[in-house]
């Protein structure tokens, strides 16, 4: 959780308004959460093995905007399926 303000033991991490994990512990800034529940990730209407995001400096950062990487179920999954420049919608599916 970044950004948000006081993060407390207990609370809901959140991820595109799907619940992903609950805080377990929190100190200096940082909070540690457990997953659940169970989530599944699609690219359009192409199930991915899940996600990958990291925090950077601004001067890291590709127009200004944070990396969020999408990790394939297989190996070449994406070849030919996507094209740079074109949108697709990312859902989370949560089950539970």
């Amino acid at each position: 959780m970044i950004g948000s303000g006081v993060q407390k033991k207990g609370e809901n991490v959140n991820l595109a308004n799907s619940k992903v994990g609950t805080i377990t512990e929190c100190k200096q800034g940082t909070c540690v959460f457990s997953r659940g529940p169970s989530i599944t990730t699609f690219l359009d209407k192409t199930e991915i093995r899940g996600l990958s995001c990291f925090i950077y400096p601004k001067q890291y950062t590709k127009k200004q905007t944070p990396q969020l990487i999408l990790i394939p179920k297989q190996y070449g999954q994406f070849m030919d399926l996507f094209a740079e420049g074109e949108v697709y919608q990312l859902r989370i599916q949560q089950h539970g």
